[in-house]
């Protein structure tokens, strides 16, 4: 759940502050015990000074990006604390004008893949309720990045 939370908060910020023809990568592996997710965009990038406070809880880069971008500044603070208390560890390198990578890695220990009889039966139970839920959802989101991206994952599990 908490990387779930992680993944939506860095990918909603790389949509709201690129253009509609830019162009964002998202990438995750499992390298030496560790899960680790990049995303990078070539969006609007951001100065020294504002790289040095974005994860400061209600900061943004200026008044002018709060007015033309909206939210409240909390994504990245909040997906900082996440991170942290997974004992994992986030970075950011930025350029204005030219874009922003976020590289987030938390330390996992690897699953073993000899799953019994009874787990796996568990997971295809999950799995195949997963395909059958079919119903409708009210979503009330006023951030269009934020309406997608929760559409996308409502799909996933048979929700309109």
């Amino acid at each position: 759940m908490r990387i779930s939370q992680i993944i939506l908060n860095i990918i909603s910020n790389a949509i709201k502050f690129t253009p509609k023809d830019g162009k964002i990568i998202f990438t995750a592996e499992y390298r030496e015990s560790n899960f680790i997710l990049t995303v990078q965009d070539n969006g609007i990038g951001m100065t020294k000074e504002v790289q040095d406070k974005i994860f400061l809880p209600f900061e943004q880069a200026d008044g002018s990006t709060t007015r033309k971008y909206s939210g409240t500044g909390l994504g990245l603070s909040i997906t900082q604390s996440l991170v942290e208390l997974m004992r994992g560890n986030i970075s950011l390198e930025s350029q204005e004008e030219k874009g922003s990578t976020f590289k987030i890695t938390i330390p996992l220990p690897k699953v073993k893949n000899d799953i019994d009889a009874e787990k796996s039966k568990v997971v295809e139970q999950q799995n195949s309720s997963k395909e059958l839920f079919n119903d409708y959802v009210l979503v009330a989101e006023d951030n269009k990045s934020n309406q997608m991206l929760v559409e996308l994952l409502l799909k996933e599990y048979g929700i309109t």
